[in-house]
């Protein structure tokens, strides 16, 4: 997975602890386009997603402002590993990943993520 737009706009000592994208298969009757230009980090400090090519998206979410995740997958997309995540904050709109890959892994990186945040406060 290309992380360019992450990496080039890190912010300080920032540490990538995980990342996915759109699982292969349910993209593959729209071919990858959908899988480029999108990336979806998990780092020490954020949550960061940007999807488009042409057209850009960006939602950030701070960690200390993270209430809840969820995670939901399907019997099938348990068995071929994708899902749907759900990052919800505090105001606003949550953020929702679609049919991503390794889901259980970036989920189970968001709380790994939030716990240490909220440890060090």
């Amino acid at each position: 997975m290309n992380l360019k737009f992450y990496k080039r706009n890190a912010v300080g000592a920032e540490r990538q602890l995980g990342h996915t994208n759109y699982h292969w298969l349910t993209t593959a009757p729209k071919l990858w386009l959908p899988r480029i230009g999108n990336e979806f980090v998990i780092s020490d400090q954020r949550v960061f997603v940007k999807t488009g090519i042409f057209s850009t998206n960006i939602r950030n979410q701070p960690l200390a402002q993270i209430e809840n995740v969820y995670l939901k997958q399907s019997l099938v997309g348990r068995l071929f590993g994708w899902g749907n995540i759900s990052i919800h904050g505090t105001g606003g709109h949550p953020i929702e990943l679609k049919n991503v890959a390794t889901p259980l892994k970036f989920y189970n990186a968001c709380l790994h993520a939030i716990a240490s945040r909220q440890l060090q406060t």
